[in-house]
């Protein structure tokens, strides 16, 4: 007799989960730090250097990326074909505090869509996500490192989203060429 609920929580859960994968919002002219191209790449995802605007009224902004010589304390070790930096900036008018803790990047380069992984490098201020709450009407911007096995030139796609918990999270790809 349990099949059946089991069945139901399973077919629950997964309606929950396509609602959640749904993408809502708009790349956007935002304020003149956060300019955004008008139209997105070919493959519908935003092009770096633009903004997307999530419905709530928080908007994020992943800059054209650029070479970036990892420190040698930095995370990863292993040498790489390219090593990027990506200024990031998180511009809050949902009307309630935002902790931008919950913000989150992965990337993957190259034909084959290879995995890049996030650096951290302390020295150079390349450190991952602020833990400080932004209220509303305030942004903050923070550098993120990716090092990728592929060349200088390759395509680059940078999967960012607000936070994983949030009903407003919509996962956004930015893409571009690697500098």
């Amino acid at each position: 007799m349990k099949t059946p609920l089991i069945a139901a929580t399973i077919a629950a859960g997964a309606l929950a989960l396509a609602g959640c994968a749904s993408t809502s919002g708009q790349i956007v002219d935002g304020p003149a730090e956060l300019t955004a191209a008008p139209s997105p790449t070919e493959t519908g995802a935003v092009p770096l250097g633009a903004a997307w605007e999530y419905d709530s009224g928080l908007t994020m902004k992943l800059g054209k990326p650029k070479t970036y010589r990892p420190g040698k304390y930095s995370t990863p070790l292993a040498k790489t074909d390219s090593a990027l930096v990506t200024t990031v900036t998180i511009d809050n008018q949902t009307g309630a505090a935002y902790d931008p803790i919950a913000f989150y990047a992965t990337a993957i380069a190259g034909e084959a869509g290879q995995s890049c992984e996030q650096i951290f490098d302390s020295e150079a201020r390349v450190d991952g996500t602020p833990s400080t709450t932004i209220s509303n009407g305030r942004r903050v911007t923070f550098d993120l490192g990716f090092a990728c096995p592929v060349p200088s030139g390759e395509l680059i796609t940078i999967e960012a989203a607000s936070d994983l918990a949030s009903l407003d999270n919509t996962e956004v790809l930015f893409e571009g060429r690697l500098p």
